[in-house]
């Protein structure tokens, strides 16, 4: 019985860990493909989910569509205040 019974939590756990793992490659496969719009000036710091955010009409340059991890890490551009409860939306939604 005592076999069982770890046999079992065992298989659990591992089935536990996998999900996570592949719960954490697909957010990261999502990163790298979800597309974000930026202005193109230099003073620009923000990233938008949508076009025609409040935040993004203000912008005299080019916008330009780009993936969102590259917004972050090569631009450092940060999320704008007008579109966060989109981003809380979509993790709900994960």
């Amino acid at each position: 019985m005592k076999i069982t019974i770890l046999i079992t939590s065992i298989l659990l756990s591992c089935s536990t860990l996998y999900s996570q793992e592949k719960k954490e490659k697909n957010n990261k496969r999502k990163t790298d493909i979800q597309k974000v719009f930026i202005c193109n000036s230099t003073n620009s710091k923000r990233y938008h989910y949508k076009s025609d955010c409040t935040g993004l009409k203000k912008c005299k340059d080019t916008i330009r569509r780009i993936s969102i991890r590259i917004a972050k890490s090569s631009h450092g551009r940060i999320l704008c205040g007008f579109e966060v409860h989109l981003e809380s939306a979509s993790i709900k939604n994960n």
